[in-house]
């Protein structure tokens, strides 16, 4: 196998990761507000419901904003990036309109720049994974305690 091909692979299967922790992530969004509903149903008044729907719905706004809709620059967090500027917005253009300048850029690429470019992108992808995966984690730590919340509930 290549080294251009392993770099598409590996590419195409951090995305997938990040599909799937949007999955996931999704996923538990999904299960706590059913949670909520069933506990809205329930007919208890007391302060401990009320703290658990809040933290409920504190887990879906982080799972929300830091998990799904996570928007940060991943190349800030890579170190020692020996790539000419012109070349590292080839993978994807972003906010990039001038044809032109897109085809001169990606013309006088060559194989080795071209490896460059993928092992940044892959890179930058690894970075989102990481992010999503350790904030997704961290909503699991919340959920925990969620439970416990719900726990007491049932119970009293």
């Amino acid at each position: 196998m290549k080294k251009i091909d392993f770099l598409y692979n590996s590419i195409n299967d951090a995305r997938e990761i990040i599909k799937m922790m949007d999955l996931k992530a999704n996923f538990l969004i999904f299960f706590v507000v059913v949670m909520i509903g069933g506990l809205l149903k329930n007919e208890c008044n007391n302060v401990l419901k009320f703290i658990t729907i809040v933290w409920g719905l504190g887990i879906i706004i982080y799972l929300f904003f830091y998990v799904i809709r996570a928007r940060f620059n991943p190349e800030e967090k890579i170190v020692n990036i020996e790539l000419e500027k012109d070349y590292r917005f080839l993978f994807f253009p972003i906010y990039k309109r001038d044809y032109k300048e897109y085809k001169e850029n990606f013309e006088s690429l060559d194989d080795s720049r071209l490896e460059d470019v993928l092992i940044l992108e892959r890179l930058k992808l690894q970075t989102i994974i990481d992010d999503k995966v350790d904030n997704f984690n961290m909503s699991v730590k919340f959920l925990f305690l969620f439970f416990v919340f719900l726990f007491i509930l049932c119970i009293s």
